[in-house]
């Protein structure tokens, strides 16, 4: 099985006084970033990372299940997982709202590759979400499409051991 995003791993306590979590898209599921948020783990600049993503997976019963990130836990060997939906994909409108959820109560940086401001993306909810928000804890870190994944780690790295937060909604392309 390839490595995939680890899922809701957390440490404690933190040294910040709000918790710091890395929220990663779909589109960033990828080795790279697994060793990312484990560094930044190890190096107490995070609290957690966690997946905002599901996927749709069709049982053999055609029943469709979800899972958090595509993680495939342990469980009894006749556990039908099932295997990934066609054409599927976590609405961005969905992704949005869990970001919004955890900027209540953390100090949030969220990793995507979606970086068009197209009406009903990622990047657009987030934008018009942080402006009616009176308590907005977010740093959106945007890959660009040509930037590789291992520049990109190291400058996500860079900025969130830079980070002072503010509440405020910060955008950064990559």
């Amino acid at each position: 099985m390839k490595k995939t995003l680890v899922t809701r791993v957390s440490r404690s306590p933190s040294r910040y006084e709000r918790l710091r979590i890395l929220a990663v898209d779909e589109c960033c599921n990828n080795g790279e970033i697994v060793a990312l948020a484990e560094k930044l783990l190890r190096g107490n600049y995070i609290d957690g990372c966690f997946p905002i993503w599901d996927q749709a997976r069709v049982r053999a019963d055609g029943t469709v299940i979800h899972v958090s990130a595509g993680y495939l836990g342990s469980v009894p060997p006749d556990f039908d997982w099932g295997t990934p939906k066609k054409h599927h994909s976590f609405s961005d409108s969905v992704v949005a709202q869990l970001v919004e959820a955890y900027v209540k109560s953390y100090d949030v940086f969220f990793l995507s590759e979606n970086t068009k401001m197209n009406e009903g993306g990622i990047r657009r909810l987030l934008r018009n979400a942080s402006g009616r928000a009176t308590d907005t804890h977010l740093v959106a870190l945007y890959k660009k499409g040509k930037t590789e994944y291992s520049d990109y780690s190291e400058q996500v790295a860079q900025k969130i051991q830079d980070c002072v937060f503010t509440v405020d909604f910060q955008e950064v392309l990559i």
